[in-house]
């Protein structure tokens, strides 16, 4: 019996699967737990469409990821901060200081977790910071600025 599934199971396939599987199984777990249904003509054409329709989704959202990635390369955020002296700063800037500067000050949106930063920013002067998302590098210039 071929069936479609709707989640994930175990030794079986991956959601979204159309998979040949015993009927007795099919009838007894997949249907009672709602793991699958039964795979039809109509279904089978309306899954290939969603899935034509996710590839396409995820290409505009790599063209889009793109332009922002390179807009980003343009744009300056500025931090103003205390710091003794010698120009060290009295607590470093991590990565989601830099988001939330990035969208109060250009107002662009990125995971805290795509800044690439070895250890949090903690001296006065220009820095540079490398941001990845889903395989595609960009980089955006931060200024630290001392109170005067």
């Amino acid at each position: 019996m071929k069936v479609i599934l709707l989640q994930n199971v175990p030794k079986i396939g991956k959601k979204d699967d159309i998979k040949e599987v015993n009927s007795g199984y099919a009838h007894n777990f997949l249907f009672p737990q709602k793991l699958a249904e039964i795979a039809t003509e109509d279904k089978i054409k309306k899954l290939k469409e969603k899935k034509q329709y996710a590839v396409i989704q995820k290409e505009i959202q790599g063209d889009l990821l793109i332009r922002n990635l390179k807009e980003l390369s343009e744009k300056e955020i500025t931090f103003t901060v205390k710091a003794n002296e010698h120009g060290h700063l009295f607590s470093g800037i991590n990565e989601k200081q830099l988001v939330e500067a990035l969208f109060k000050q250009h107002h662009i949106t990125i995971d805290p977790k795509a800044i690439t930063l070895p250890e949090p920013l903690r001296v006065i002067g220009e820095h540079t910071v490398y941001v990845k998302m889903n395989g595609v590098a960009g980089t955006f210039k931060v200024s630290v600025v001392s109170e005067a």
